[in-house]
């Protein structure tokens, strides 16, 4: 099955089923009898409608960040790489203020780490980058770039995390 087919599924499924289930709820507590052709009907054809719209947008999204939105990789929220690095944890950390698009983040330094964190807004939940410093080798040091939603529960990121990734790729390799 396509990655593209199992993100509407998982959308139709996290969306219908509640939906019904929530309606149903409503109509017995108002004295109503249930009725199985109105939840099927109230299931499937809003969790059509919610799949096709969010899942949509977020492919749309996607297309235009760049991101080939048809890896399963990079339909997946949490998203994490690994690079051998010749930047210094100092310098890293010094390049992050001052790239203009750090300004949304709120940056914390920690002792083997670096973390970026963004609230809730009009285009997502917020993410949590972390950049963990490992071993050191003859080549430089060995990092973990890490991107996630904050909202543990969220069903896509409209290809946020893995332009996190990327963008901290490039200020680490440029």
């Amino acid at each position: 099955m396509s990655p593209k087919i199992k993100t509407y599924l998982k959308l139709f499924l996290y969306f219908g089923i509640p939906f019904a289930t929530g309606m149903a709820l409503w109509d017995y507590f108002d004295g109503e009898v249930f009725s199985l052709s109105g939840f099927l009907f109230q299931s499937i054809f809003f969790g059509l409608f919610m799949s096709l719209a969010i899942g949509s947008w977020h492919f749309s999204v996607m297309d235009e960040k760049g991101i080939d939105s048809s890896l399963e990789s990079n339909q997946k929220l949490k998203q994490e790489t690994s690079i051998i690095s010749s930047i210094p944890k100092e310098a890293l950390l010094e390049k992050l203020k001052s790239h203009s698009k750090s300004k949304r983040f709120k940056l914390k330094d920690g002792e083997n780490n670096i973390l970026l964190r963004t609230k809730a807004n009009m285009e997502g939940w917020g993410e949590k980058i972390e950049i963990i410093f490992k071993e050191k080798t003859p080549d430089g040091q060995y990092l973990t770039i890490k991107s996630r939603p904050i909202f543990r529960f969220a069903l896509v990121d409209y290809g946020r995390n893995v332009a996190n990734i990327n963008w901290i790729q490039g200020i680490i390799e440029g």
